[in-house]
C-alpha cells in the first residue's frame, strides 16, 4: 500500500514535469510558482513528507483539484 507520503510526492514530480514540459525547467522557478523554496522541493523529493497546507498551496497553483496532490495519478500516466 502507498503511503500518503508517497503519493503527494510523486504527484509533485508529475508537477514538475508538466512545469518542464511548459518551459519551466528551472527548480528554483518551478518552487516560486508552486509558491515554495526549491530547498522545500528538494527535500520532498529526497523524501521529507510533504503538508497539507503546502498540497493545497500546489494544487491552487497549478490548477489541479482540491486534494488532487492526495490521489494516486499513476493509472493516469501514459
Amino acid at each position: 500500500m502507498t503511503s500518503l507520503s508517497e503519493i503527494r510526492r510523486a504527484n509533485l514530480a508529475m508537477v514538475l514535469r508538466e512545469l518542464e514540459a511548459d518551459g519551466v525547467s528551472s527548480l528554483r522557478e518551478q518552487a516560486d510558482i508552486l509558491g515554495t523554496s526549491e530547498r522545500m522541493v528538494e527535500a520532498i523529493l529526497k523524501g521529507n513528507p510533504m503538508d497539507a497546507r503546502l498540497a493545497r498551496e500546489i494544487e491552487w497553483s497549478a490548477h489541479k483539484p482540491i486534494y488532487w496532490v492526495d490521489e494516486d495519478h499513476q493509472a493516469d500516466l501514459p
